[in-house]
Order: C-alpha cells, then structure tokens, then sequence
C-alpha cells in the first residue's frame, strides 16, 4: 500500500477515467485568508476516476485552475454558513481528497453542466466592509421552507476566482472569446451541485470583480452582481491595519519579498498578486498604503463595470442605520422579497475602530488617493481627522 501511494501508476489502458486523485496529507497557507491554490496541499496519489464522476457528484467542489489543471476538493460534508467560516478556509481545513483535471476535460465542462440550474447573487465586497454583519442578518431572516419554496443558501467569501484572475492577468496572449470560455466553464463547476430550486448568495473578494464582462452572457443571466463597501472609507482602512497590527513585521517582510523574490512569494502567497498598473503606479512601502491600494482597487473595478451591477453601493452604514431598508431594497433588486419575511429592526449596532489617523497619515493617504485619482475632478477629500462621506457617492 505505501509503495502504491509513492511510486508514480501509469494506466495500461485507456479507459476514461483519466482524472487523478490524491489523498491530502498536509496542508498549508502563507496566511489562512489567502485564495485557494493548489499548492496548499501536501498529497500522495490515491486512484483515478473519471472527470464526469467529478463533476456529477456533491462531495467534489472546484477549488482552484491554474495553465494545466482545474482542481477539485472533496469534502465528506456539506458547507454551511453557520459553521461560521468562509468557505474557503472550510475548503482547506476539510478537504481529504484532491483531483487534477487536465485542461481538455476542463473546457469540456459546458458539454457536461449544459445550464445552470438556480439562481445566484454574486455580492462582491470593499475590503474590511464588515460584510458579515450583513450576511448573518440576511441568514437569520431566511425562512424554513415549505413544499415548492426556493432554499436560499449563502457562501462567505468564495476565493476559487482569485485563481481564474490569475490566469486572465499572467497572460497577456489571451482573447477576449478564450477568457470567456474559462470563465463560462468555471461558473459551470462551481454551480455544479445547485439544484433548481436553489438561490445562491455568494460572497466573493472585490478583486474578481474585473472577470464579470466575461462571465456575463445569455446563458449566464441567472446571476445577479451586488457590491458592498463602506461610505466611512477611513474606518475600512483602520480596520486592516487593526486586523494587521500583530503581524506588521511579517507583511513588512512580505512586501520586500515581493520586490527581490515575486516569483518565489506566488508560490507561498498572493497578497502580493493585486492589479499590476495600481500596485506598481502606489508601490506601497508600508501597511497603510497597502490597505489604501487594496479598497482603491475594489472602488475603482465597481465604477469600472458599475452597467453590470443590479444595485448602487450597498452601504454598511445605510446597513446599521436602517437595516429594514437596506435588506428591503436588495432583496426587491434580486427578485427575492417575496421569499423573505423582514422584521422592522430600528438599528444594528456599528463596528469602529476609534482611533483617528495622525497628520502624516492624512497626507500620506491624500498623496495616494491623487496619484490614482481615486475620487475624479471631486478633491474635497478630508476633513481634519477622516474620509468619511454621507448621502452620495463620492466614489462614482
């Protein structure tokens, strides 16, 4: 058995089933809130099976595409929301088994999956937006279902797109038409296990949001896009660096690593794989202009492709204020009021960080904010102390 699990099995014969899967052994991440990648695991190869077994059976999830594979995970039990961890986290504490695709088998998804059986959310999120206090209430609210209703499910932070992003950004050779058949047969493996009668919410991190035009056709027109953010943009970068603040050395660390040894650090992490042309015009030097290039980037990608979103801005602060409304307006935008009952609640209490910023902070923020020109012909950017908005959006 150990000598089958070592030594490298060639197939006498081809007899389809050409997937190969993999016991886990080990599993490791730069940082636990890192994008899925295939080289979080230490594995030793288990069997092969056949790729329409993958992609027909529950248990397999997409987890991450690289130039040659698309991996696949196997989780013995079913994700849920309450176990109060994203989905990607979930994906590599309770993975056992690991398959590799080749990418002929890949592209061939969209013959297997031919539709897309329910209907999803994609709600995309500014970086430290408190997105999780929206989520757990619209959670709560969900009603027990009865004969025929739709079962709503929500997926916290879903990461498998970093890896698509990746692929998009590295190569330049790419056509417009080869994108969008990527990313049409990833959607498809993603939504593989939805039932018809399913509604998807699924949180994914803001830097995706650029693979949405070639997501976006007819036969994609059951998912719907949303964007959550902070109006108080002060308060979403004192909230990373707060997060940050007991590893400061390390991400120090990383980003020195990032300049000498790019090429090393992908292998270990991709917080150092953000938009090449913001990150290179920033070139941030420390954790604050990182926290500013990361929400820069995610305000920048909705205004970009702001024609494809069902909403403006979901606010955090409109959120906490008037949650009623908040919840109301969303759901009404998503077609799915009717299937939720919403309590008036008066008001949820707000997350803040108290600190302010020092002066040199301000201008050091001020600096960035004009070399990316973040807010357009508006530089009415700070009052004394914070960037905090009201009412409209700066942002557009």
């Amino acid at each position: 058995m150990i000598l089958k699990n070592i030594i490298y099995q060639e197939k006498e014969e081809d007899d389809g089933n050409d997937v190969k899967v993999y016991d886990i052994l080990m599993r490791y991440k730069f940082y636990l809130t890192d994008p899925s990648k295939e080289t979080d695991f230490i594995c030793f190869f288990n069997s092969f099976t056949s790729y329409d077994k993958i992609i027909s059976s529950n248990n397999w999830h997409f987890y991450s595409l690289n130039n040659y594979y698309a991996y696949f995970i196997y989780l013995p039990q079913s994700y849920t929301f309450q176990s109060n961890s994203s989905f990607t986290t979930y994906t590599f504490k309770n993975g056992i088994f690991l398959a590799k695709v080749n990418a002929s088998d890949f592209l061939s998804t969209t013959n297997i999956v031919k539709n897309l059986q329910g209907k999803s959310i994609m709600l995309f999120d500014m970086p430290f937006s408190c997105v999780d206090d929206f989520l757990s209430l619209l959670y709560n609210l969900i009603p027990a279902p009865k004969h025929d209703d739709k079962i709503i499910k929500i997926f916290k932070d879903y990461s498998s797109l970093n890896s698509v992003l990746k692929i998009i950004n590295t190569n330049d050779n790419l056509t417009h038409e080869e994108c969008k058949k990527i990313l049409l047969n990833v959607i498809r493996c993603i939504m593989k296990n939805q039932k018809n009668n399913e509604i998807w919410i699924i949180e994914m991190a803001s830097e995706s949001i650029s693979l949405i035009p070639y997501i976006h056709s007819p036969s994609t027109s059951s998912i719907l896009y949303a964007f959550y953010g902070r109006d108080k943009i002060d308060q979403a970068i004192l909230y990373y660096l707060k997060e940050h603040d007991y590893k400061d050395k390390q991400l120090k660390e990383l980003l020195v690593m990032r300049r000498k040894l790019k090429k090393f650090m992908t292998f270990f992490t991709w917080k150092t794989l953000f938009e090449k042309a913001i990150l290179n015009r920033v070139k941030p030097q420390n954790p604050l202009q990182l926290a500013l290039t990361l929400i820069s980037k995610s305000i920048l990608d909705y205004r970009l492709h702001k024609k494809y979103f069902i909403n403006d801005i979901i606010y955090y602060e409109q959120f906490v204020s008037d949650p009623y409304i908040t919840l109301t307006h969303f759901l009404k935008n998503c077609g799915l009021l009717n299937q939720f009952t919403i309590p008036e609640i008066s008001s949820i209490k707000e997350h803040q960080v108290k600190r302010k910023f020092t002066e040199n902070e301000i201008e050091e923020i001020r600096s960035i904010i004009g070399m990316i020109d973040l807010y357009g012909e508006n530089k009415e950017l700070f009052n004394d102390s914070s960037i905090t908005y009201h009412e409209t959006d700066e942002y557009l």
